[in-house]
């Protein structure tokens, strides 16, 4: 949210450069005026408080459409945000526009139109206290108000919004790049196919762990000969282990990994689509009344045995346990999403600790959404009166848990857009509005011999300053800022190299057509 609302204030920063630069272009139109004005006894002040009050006027029409389309874009985002993710955010389902979004709103755009006529304030404060209008006329009616003294303010202003741009550019660029990644990242299981349902047995009617277990038992059994269902299994999460401690071996050392422990029943590792590396998966004759038995995941066996050797070895998870449990399998790496670390884990046999609460997967031979009456009904023919919750495809679970960095990625994409497309019209306006005021110098240096090309590079190359000083400052800067939002984001934003420099290369580029266009029409009409 930090980082979206920095964005924010990115692209208002760039709208108020590209207004200023307008507003700076109008000043200087009006220079015959202003001297009027002040001919006929206006201050210096009251010039300035009339260009405050426009501009904060343009602003506050400005915040107020940003009022009406923020009500439209929190409308759209309450109906289109999962319930599931809109409960992880304190507050989401009460945002609203209310009186303090609204006064916010108010400040901001009064701050706005002042940091809008800031440019012009500086432009009439350098003149002489007294303009002579005979002096304004004459001015008005020369070619030279474009020259470099006037157009530095305008070509600053042009060269702020190619920096800006290219930060939120390159921001956009990395943070659509690194969802793109985070979307591709082998989960170590198949999510496809796959429904996963929640079931919590009440205590009053399952007390014991033989009741427990003898209901998923006739669960997964049914799910087993339902059609279209190849593998059912269900897992009840134990908790983190108190250490692993190895038989034979000292007792482990602070800051040695602690796998994450499951009970597992049924098909469980053939139903999440999670194979087997070494040794065997939890079977049905791992009873509760059997040799206790622990399949680890790949990552914590090569911890622990990096030989190779962890089949038949003898742990415990917990301290004070009584009893060893023999290694029986290796599995495959459940990894994180967001991290792309594997996560330790430990799987027990659900009838050697049963839980009541338990994730049931289904692998089915199609849509999984499809067979979401077959599975409630396999439910209810073990106990009509226990229902099932937050029944949903691992897709769809996934696209919740990825919502947040989707949901960034697309508000930086449309910033970074808005940035292009003010940082363009920006270059285009400034290059423009000079090409204009030296339309009689290029007349004259036409017709004293300067070729068409000459003329067409030498107000092209003013296009080509501006970006290349808003690029050598924006490309530091937007490196920094990088660096930061990935720290921020836990590393999980990286600075790739070949993205920042081809983003950088479709600013340069339109930075250069937008420099190019007004100088190829002025040199037609010219012509």
């Amino acid at each position: 949210m930090v980082i979206l609302f920095g964005t924010a204030g990115f692209v208002l920063l760039l709208a108020c450069a590209n207004v200023a630069n307008l507003q700076l272009a109008r000043v200087m139109s009006r220079q015959k005026e202003m001297a009027v004005r002040t001919a006929m006894g206006a201050s210096r002040l009251r010039i300035v408080r009339q260009l405050v009050v426009e501009n904060v006027a343009i602003a506050l029409v400005g915040g107020a459409i940003g009022l009406v389309l923020a009500a439209w874009n929190i409308s759209h985002m309450h109906s289109s945000v999962p319930p599931v993710v809109r409960k992880w955010v304190a507050g989401f389902d009460s945002m609203q526009i209310d009186t303090p979004v609204i006064l916010f709103t108010l400040a901001a755009s009064v701050v706005a139109g002042i940091l809008c006529a800031l440019p012009s304030f500086l432009q009439i404060t350098r003149r002489r206290s007294v303009v002579d209008v005979n002096e304004a006329l004459k001015e008005s009616s020369r070619s030279s108000s474009a020259g470099p003294r006037r157009s530095r303010m305008r070509n600053t202003l042009a060269t702020a919004e190619v920096a800006l741009a290219l930060v939120l550019l390159v921001s956009a660029g990395l943070m659509v790049r690194t969802f793109q990644r985070l979307l591709t990242v082998n989960c170590g299981y198949n999510p496809n196919n796959l429904l996963t349902l929640q079931i919590a047995l009440p205590n009053s009617t399952y007390r014991t762990d033989v009741q427990i277990a003898g209901f998923y038992d006739r669960l997964l059994r049914n799910l087993e000969t339902t059609p279209n269902i190849t593998a059912g299994g269900a897992a009840a999460l134990i908790g983190g282990a108190d250490a692993v401690s190895i038989q034979g071996r000292a007792e482990p050392r602070p800051g040695e990994p602690r796998p994450e422990i499951r009970s597992v029943a049924g098909q469980y590792f053939t139903a999440l689509g999670l194979p087997m590396v070494a040794g065997r998966p939890i079977t049905e004759q791992d009873g509760k009344d059997t040799q206790p038995v622990v399949v680890l995941s790949a990552t914590l066996a090569r911890h622990y045995w990096p030989n190779g050797d962890a089949l038949g070895q003898h742990i415990r998870l917990q301290k004070g346990a009584s009893r060893w449990l023999t290694v029986v399998g290796v599995s495959g790496d459940v990894k994180d999403w967001f991290f792309n670390e594997p996560q330790s884990a430990a799987y027990l046999p659900f009838s050697q600790a049963a839980g009541p609460a338990v994730e049931v997967l289904v692998r089915t031979g199609g849509d999984p959404d499809a067979m979401v009456g077959a599975v409630r009904a396999a439910v209810r023919d073990v106990d009509p009166n226990q229902p099932m919750f937050d029944v949903k495809s691992m897709q769809q679970f996934i696209n919740e848990q990825t919502s947040g960095v989707r949901g960034a990625a697309v508000s930086m994409s449309t910033y970074a857009l808005i940035a292009l497309l003010l940082a363009v019209t920006g270059i285009y306006a400034s290059i423009s509005y000079s090409v204009v005021q030296r339309t009689h110098e290029i007349g004259v240096r036409m017709a004293l011999g300067a070729a068409r090309a000459d003329v067409l590079r030498m107000t092209l190359m003013q296009g080509v300053g501006i970006a290349a000083v808003g690029l050598g400052i924006g490309v530091p800067v937007a490196f920094t800022l990088m660096r930061v939002m990935s720290s921020v984001l836990y590393n999980v934003v990286l600075v790739e190299p070949l993205i920042f420099a081809m983003l950088t290369a479709i600013l340069a580029a339109s930075a250069v057509l937008a420099g190019y266009i007004p100088a190829a029409a002025r040199r037609v009409s010219i012509r």
